[in-house]
């Protein structure tokens, strides 16, 4: 994606709207991290994406990793601030396709200044909110004098709450599951013959190094084809329990 195209939503503002009671963003709306979005030190945010209700997605350009490069003061908690988002709120982030487990403010990953992301990964920064599935599920233990037709019905959104936020970590695996296409490619580009040149310039020893090289190219390969595979054929893929999954959600959670 270019962040240069991306168009700007005049209610970027709104953002400091709960996250909970927010609707799905129709656009990138951008949101100022020095107070004011006439000023270039800005991100983009997604809230919601394609439907899924406790995550929000987070592009930033290149503009504002330049001015920040200097004082290294872009952190995931000054994004935190600017959304805003408790960080009570989290389940989890991902950082350029870097899971991250945030359990509290101290958490050093908070702190630590963020990179632009190398070329051929996932551009996008992901926060997993868990506020709205806590607060259903703890509605659910205390409703007790509730009416029986209302405890299903919380049930039936904190699993849907839940199967969302599912859906939103396959999106991220598809997203690996690329990367690791791409190095396995690299992998096997690099397992090859020494060419008559190489030949020519190598003693006995070279010869020998490079063959154990390629023998741990080999291994490398293997064990990413069988990531691959269990990705590909696994529990949680359509060969597997998903299909069954999702006809029980579809059958009995969102009808």
């Amino acid at each position: 994606m270019n962040d240069q195209s991306l168009p700007l939503n005049d209610e970027s503002n709104s953002s400091a709207v709960d996250f909970n009671q927010r609707a799905s963003s129709a656009n990138w709306e951008a949101i100022s991290l020095s107070g004011s979005l006439d000023a270039p030190c800005m991100i983009w945010v997604w809230f919601k994406p394609q439907g899924v209700q406790n995550q929000l997605t987070i592009t930033i350009p290149a503009e504002t990793f330049q001015i920040n490069s200097s004082g290294n003061n872009l952190t995931l908690l000054r994004l935190l601030n600017a959304i805003p988002i408790e960080i009570a709120q989290l389940v989890r982030v991902s950082l350029f396709g870097t899971p991250i487990d945030i359990c509290c403010q101290d958490h050093p990953a908070i702190h630590q200044p963020i990179l632009p992301p190398a070329a051929g990964i996932d551009p996008h920064i992901h926060f997993i909110i868990a506020e709205e599935t806590a607060a259903v599920a703890g509605n659910v233990a205390e409703s007790s004098s509730a009416s029986s037709d209302d405890r299903v019905k919380n049930l039936r959104r904190a699993i849907d709450l839940d199967w969302n936020a599912v859906r939103g970590m396959e999106t991220q695996l598809k997203i690996l599951r690329k990367q690791l296409v791409g190095l396995l490619t690299r992998l096997n580009t690099l397992n090859r013959d020494l060419n008559p040149e190489e030949n020519l310039h190598s003693d006995s020893l070279d010869v020998r190094e490079w063959q154990d090289a390629r023998r741990w190219l080999r291994d490398m390969s293997s064990k990413m084809t069988r990531y691959l595979k269990e990705y590909d054929i696994g529990m949680t893929s359509s060969a597997g329990n998903r299909h069954r999954l999702n006809q029980i959600h579809q059958q009995f959670i969102v009808t």
